[in-house]
């Protein structure tokens, strides 16, 4: 069964790349800030959590990326920009957009 969501003060990584220092990531502040790593920008921002929605209002640096990298950040920023829902289960946070989009980040 999921587990509250507190985001605050917590850190996940999207699993299953080649180089750990290469992975997708988020970080969530006790102070309202978001930021992290795509898989090819940084992203920086403020977020909200209200019921089972996240909400984050974030910007990305501009460097053009092929390949897994950009695959990796068109997901990350479609999934962030639908309000997903978001459930912890164990170490996995798990992030669902109403038109089914997911992705599951392990926690740091």
């Amino acid at each position: 069964m999921p587990e509250p969501v507190t985001l605050a003060g917590t850190g996940w990584t999207v699993p299953g790349a080649a180089n750990p220092g290469a992975a997708a990531r988020l970080e969530f502040s006790t102070t309202g800030r978001v930021t992290g790593f795509t898989g090819c920008n940084m992203l920086t921002g403020s977020y909200t959590y209200d019921g089972d929605r996240l909400e984050v209002a974030a910007a990305t640096t501009k460097r053009a990326c092929l390949g897994a990298g950009n695959e990796a950040e068109a997901l990350m920023l479609a999934i962030l920009a639908g309000r997903p829902r978001a459930a912890i289960s164990g170490n996995k946070l798990i992030l669902t957009t109403p038109d089914g989009k997911r992705l599951e980040l392990d926690r740091n």
